[in-house]
């Protein structure tokens, strides 16, 4: 029987507020770099839902490209981290929001327009590409979030 210990979920809390954005930076970097980098390769279990869901456009030319752009996204993620200058920093963070705007809204198109590929056979239930496309745009938020951190408040 698990017993509730204030003191370890204190230390647990405290450990997370110094350490977990940084985690998080860390693991969806290196998973948008990971995953980009099999994009580049066509190594994905998804083409065939990308050949479907979006004929208009060159499967394989789309599939490389979303894959660099999952590459220069983990960077954006990773590159701060080993503090280039500030001027770098500033540029690199400053590109990854941009990146990741764009991102979102080409996940959002997906999203509208694809609807069929995304919910099978009917809203709510979703297909396995629609499972991906969903997770993506919850990782590339969390990504926007992580990068917009790095940019300091402006003094009010």
């Amino acid at each position: 029987m698990l017993r509730y210990d204030k003191s370890m979920i204190i230390r647990i809390a405290s450990f997370l507020h110094r350490f977990g954005l940084t985690i998080v930076e860390v693991a969806l970097g290196v998973s948008f770099i990971w995953f980009g980098l099999l994009l580049v390769n066509g190594a994905t279990p998804l083409l065939p839902f990308f050949q479907a869901s979006l004929p208009q456009f060159s499967t394989m030319t789309l599939m490389w490209r979303v894959g660099v752009l999952e590459v220069l996204l983990g960077a954006g993620l990773l590159l701060p981290m080993v503090s280039l200058g500030a001027v770098a920093d500033r540029v690199v963070v400053s590109t990854a929001i941009i990146l990741e705007l764009l991102y979102l809204a080409a996940i959002i198109f997906v999203l509208f327009f694809s609807t069929a590929f995304v919910f099978a056979p009917t809203i709510p239930i979703v297909s396995a590409f629609g499972y991906f496309i969903l997770y993506k745009f919850i990782a590339v938020l969390a990504a926007l979030l992580v990068s917009a951190h790095r940019i300091p408040e402006p003094k009010t």
